[in-house]
């Protein structure tokens, strides 16, 4: 009976993909039958890995599977299939095989797959979806049946550069590395089986020495990924990578010409700028399984090397000072953090740390002061990687001896930074903790500059370890009697207090600390005047500073008004000090920054906003950073304020004219604004999943600043707030006419970087337009010009980002200025098909802003032109367009949902179930869609729509086995299914059918 009812369903199901197939052949366009066979392959791919072993016993046993296996080939080969099946054919196949071994045999299948696609490979002009389909589906076959492929890849493989369409490139690429381990795959499974009677006699396992050797990779397979590399298309170089990382991991020897090719390859890539932010840890693993080659297994005497004489070489072929660019730091501290996962065993872990830190030594043509932080990041990718806390233990107690006081001052920091994230990852510390506590209080006395870094590593241990943490506590709490106003804090002090300021909130919001904190507040605050004000007391004055901010941010429900007033009279006491004793060292502008900052927390009075104003003049003798860390805390300061406050011209308009200076200074050296949360920057609509998304594309990258530029970038995100609320908060116009004048200086200067002005000036025009009020004539005026320029200069930007932010100004706009509704028809009426893509997707990008926050008279239009775009350039037509249809509907569908899904889902359906597509579609395009189609998932249209429920089922599918997204998005995506695997409102059997493809 368990035979009848088991065989019965799958062969039903291939009687109807037989039945549909012959369907396709003459009616391929048929979105219904797509759907139809789609929806059946899926259901195989879903239920194979449930099945109980009796069902599945009596599926093989009737020769059902068999039959699958045969009909998949030769539907993949012949129909023209969508790439939903396709993709669902390749899941299929792979679950039938993970259960298949050994009593099912679907190697004799592998010929037919490559007899087909070395025939189609031939032809590079066409776009061949079978060839794309076969070497797709023959990768998965090779993959769970490994068989032997004679390939010569000049001839038998799609050129990775002059063939025309992209997904057979990449197919092709992921095929590579299953085509050459096979033979060596094969052979060592031949003997294996050959080994095992005797094993099954003598109980011995198989000789190491006659497992057959590493296979050597041949010529043509280096040349043909060489060209891979070089290929302009980011994609394809990308996926050229990952097969180099497969065949090293899988242990391909290279012959000496070989490696030095490869190598100098990576190397050129990693000092490029043309290197994405998605390639650099794929890269930086392939230099590092390079440098593991180069070691030959050696016990790390030498560092990549196995003598002293290559490894100098090495060194100085990896480490170039003139092209280390912060990419490059990042891609070479992954390739030694992966040369230290592959090589060390707790046996070589001292010689692999020694050789590491041999590294930080300056040569005469090289400080090497980037190498810390290369360093640092490669031995916590190693600590991270090593899954035990017995393994960093053992290396927080060789990190400990670089402590010591015969080391150099960098080693001694590159092992603190090195301490102080590898601490973090462990549970239990009381094995080194003590030591380690030891050696930490001993540093600054040795090297007072590593004060900072040293605090870090303490707060570090005192949040992990509670010994440590009660310690901390305990030497401030005792040290809080025994401070001397008038004389510099003693060094052990000092830094107990930095180590506290730099603990996390969880350990400050607890009951003990509280005492501690009012005991050095009460240290640290002043009762009489000093007669004379010299450097120490600056210090003093940041201490309290940054005590009383703790305070009011981690136990404010436990102080008194009492003692908040106190504060208050404290730091006006402070304030009134420093205007009358200004100085221009570094101790200085900090007391100044934390004044501000604690006033900006707890609220400031105008007598205690009028000596800022005062102590902002007395900076002039300090250097650009001391200047630009007070003048950014004093825009925190002053946003928060009403704008009347001060109102003279010496007052808050004085602030706003430095404020604009410091965004044209920005402008001028290419910082783009950048709030400390990168949330703050801007509300660009849209859900979290597409948010995440965004930030991964590599032009959103180009306006992320490097940590150089970070704090310019901060203070310039806060001089934007300021300008902001100069603009909106009932300054007068004389203040606006000010702003809007530089607005348009910045526009028209030739020495900016135009991107960066772009973006500034769209941060400081969305925050004025989103606050302002439009019954003011100026608002309207301005609002009309800017929506010209914008419209004219910025929605065609290059920059998906910018794009973005002038379709979200343009929407405010014409809300003011009443253009929505002209805006819509004009560009309706004036689209052709040969419009420049920038162009049409900022027009897109714009009419999801416009028509996705209110109703207006020309929503159906808009819908219905984002709606034949999407039909004419497809999801595959280029994500510059695709996406940015994607994100209008996006934007739109809650507020139209009834038009929308009327519309859309058949829409996207037909164009995801067509014929399969050889342009390759991107995966940010996918994550849009998965988004779109969980916003329509719980309406009725879009519910009881079988293709709909097909399609999020590929995509999901797609997504999950893509690795061409970043973790954050993964994640996200990952976090965004779950969700709606629990989402009531979408129909139980989809939701279950997503639990299953999550796990």
């Amino acid at each position: 009976m368990v035979s009848d009812v088991s065989t019965n369903w799958l062969q039903l199901l291939l009687k109807e993909l037989r039945r549909i197939a012959a369907q396709l052949q003459a009616k391929p366009l048929s979105v219904q039958d797509q759907t139809e066979y789609a929806a059946a392959v899926q259901f195989i791919e879903l239920r194979v890995p449930v099945l109980g072993n009796d069902e599945w016993k009596a599926l093989v046993s009737s020769g059902a599977v068999s039959e699958v296996f045969e009909f998949a080939v030769g539907s993949v080969l012949e129909d023209p299939l969508s790439c939903i099946a396709v993709q669902s054919w390749a899941g299929a196949m792979d679950a039938l095989l993970v259960r298949t071994k050994p009593s099912v045999s679907a190697a004799h299948h592998i010929p037919q797959l490559w007899d087909a696609a070395r025939r189609l490979a031939k032809d590079r002009s066409g776009n061949n979806v079978i060839l794309h389909a076969a070497l797709k589906l023959l990768r998965v076959f090779l993959h769970r049946s490994p068989v032997n492929i004679d390939c010569t890849p000049r001839y038998h493989l799609p050129h990775p550069v002059k063939t025309v369409s992209v997904a057979p490139r990449l197919a092709a690429l992921e095929l590579v590395p299953y085509i050459i381990l096979q033979p060596y795959k094969c052979a060592q499974q031949q003997q294996q089986q050959q080994q095992y009677p005797q094993e099954e006699r003598t109980g011995s396992p198989t000789p190491l020495n006659s497992l057959p050797r590493r296979l050597v990779l041949a010529a043509p397979w280096v040349d043909y990924l060489r060209k891979a590399v070089g290929c302009s298309i980011p994609v394809v170089r990308e996926k050229a990578l990952e097969s180099i990382f497969v065949l090293l991991k899988e242990g391909v020897v290279l012959d000496t010409v070989q490696f030095n090719v490869i190598l100098d390859m990576m190397l050129r890539l990693a000092e490029s700028e043309e290197i994405s932010s998605k390639i650099e840890n794929v890269l930086g693993t392939v230099i590092g399984f390079l440098l593991n080659t180069a070691q030959h297994g050696s016990d790390w005497t030498h560092f990549a090397a196995t003598n002293a004489a290559d490894a100098g070489d090495m060194i100085r072929r990896i480490f170039h000072p003139r092209a280390m660019t912060h990419a490059t730091q990042r891609v070479l501290s992954v390739a030694i953090g992966e040369l230290l996962v592959q090589t060390v065993s707790s046996e070589w872990m001292e010689n692999a740390v020694a050789r590491i830190f041999e590294l930080l030594q300056p040569t005469p043509y090289d400080d090497r002061m980037y190498m810390p932080t290369i360093v640092s990041r490669a031995v916590l990718l190693w600590a991270s990687r090593m899954g035990s806390d017995m393994f960093r233990g053992s290396l927080v107690e060789i990190l400990v001896r670089f402590l010591d006081a015969s080391c150099t001052k960098s080693v001694t920091h590159t092992a603190l930074l090195c301490l102080t994230g590898v601490v973090r990852m462990i549970v239990a510390t009381s094995d080194f903790a003590t030591v380690l506590w030891a050696q930490l209080l001993q540093i600054p006395v040795r090297h007072p500059s590593l004060m900072q870094v040293t605090s870090e590593a303490m707060a570090c241990l005192a949040h992990q370890n509670e010994v440590c943490g009660r310690a901390l506590l305990r030497r401030l709490y005792t040290a809080s009697t025994e401070i001397e106003t008038d004389k510099p804090l003693p060094t052990s002090v000092a830094l107990h207090a930095k180590a506290l300021l730099a603990m996390p909130a969880e350990f400050l919001q607890r009951p003990c600390v509280l005492e501690t904190l009012r005991a050095l507040f009460a240290s640290f605050s002043i009762g009489i005047t000093p007669p004379k004000v010299e450097v120490i007391f600056f210090r003093r004055v940041e201490y309290f500073n940054r005590i009383a901010l703790l305070l009011l941010k981690h136990q404010r429900d436990q102080l008194s008004p009492a003692t908040v007033t106190n504060l208050k009279m404290s730091v006006r006491v402070f304030l009134s000090l420093l205007v009358n004793n200004p100085s221009g060292t570094s101790l200085y502008a900090r007391a100044a920054s934390s004044a501000c900052a604690v006033l900006a927390e707890v609220g400031a009075s105008d007598i205690e906003l009028k000596l800022v104003f005062a102590l902002l003049d007395t900076l002039e003798a300090a250097g650009f950073s001391s200047q630009q860390s007070v003048w950014s805390a004093a825009y925190a300061l002053f946003t928060g304020t009403p704008w009347l406050v001060c109102s003279d011209g010496m007052g808050k308009r004085g602030i706003l004219a430095k404020a604009l200076a410091d965004v044209s200074d920005a402008n001028r050296d290419g910082v783009p604004c950048a709030a400390e949360e990168q949330g703050e920057i801007s509300d660009m609509g849209g859900t979290r999943l597409v948010g995440v998304a965004e930030e991964c594309l590599d032009d959103y990258q180009r306006l992320l600043p490097n940590m150089t530029q970070k704090p310019q970038a901060v203070a310039t995100w806060r001089a934007v707030s300021l300008i902001v609320g100069g603009c909106t908060e009932r300054a007068g116009e004389e203040c606006v006419q000010r702003v809007f004048v530089s607005l348009r200086e910045w526009c028209a200067a030739a020495e900016a970087d135009p991107v960066v002005t772009a973006w500034n000036v769209l941060c400081c025009l969305n925050g004025i337009f989103a606050r302002c009020d439009s019954e003011h004539e100026w608002v309207k005026t301005s609002a009309m010009e800017w929506f010209t320029f914008v419209e004219e200069h910025w929605l065609s930007s290059s920059v998906w980002a910018v794009r973005r932010a002038a379709a979200q100004l343009l929407a405010r706009l014409a809300v003011i200025t009443g253009q929505l509704d002209d805006f819509t028809s004009v560009v309706v009426k004036n689209f052709n098909d040969g419009e420049d893509a920038y162009r049409l997707s900022g027009v897109l990008l714009a009419l999801g802003e416009m028509h996705g926050t209110g109703s207006s008279a020309t929503a159906s239009m808009a819908i219905s032109f984002v709606l034949r775009v999407l039909r004419q350039h497809g999801v595959s037509g280029g994500m510059t367009v695709a996406a940015a249809a994607l994100v209008a509907m996006v934007r739109m569908t809650p507020r139209h949902s009834q038009l929308i899904n009327s519309v859309l889902p058949a829409a996207l359906v037909a164009q995801l179930l067509l014929p399969a597509m050889t342009t390759i579609v991107d995966p940010f395009v996918f994550v849009l869609l998965l988004e779109l189609f969980l916003i329509l998932l719980p309406h009725e249209q879009a519910m009881v729509n079988k293709g709909v429920n097909v399609c999020v089922r590929g995509v999901i599918q797609i997504l999950f086995s893509s690795r061409a997204l970043h973790d954050e998005v993964t994640s996200a995506v990952l976090n965004t299914v779950r969700l709606a695997v629990n989402d009531p409102n979408i129909h139980r059997r989809m939701r279950w059918q997503m639990y299953l493809l999550l796990f």
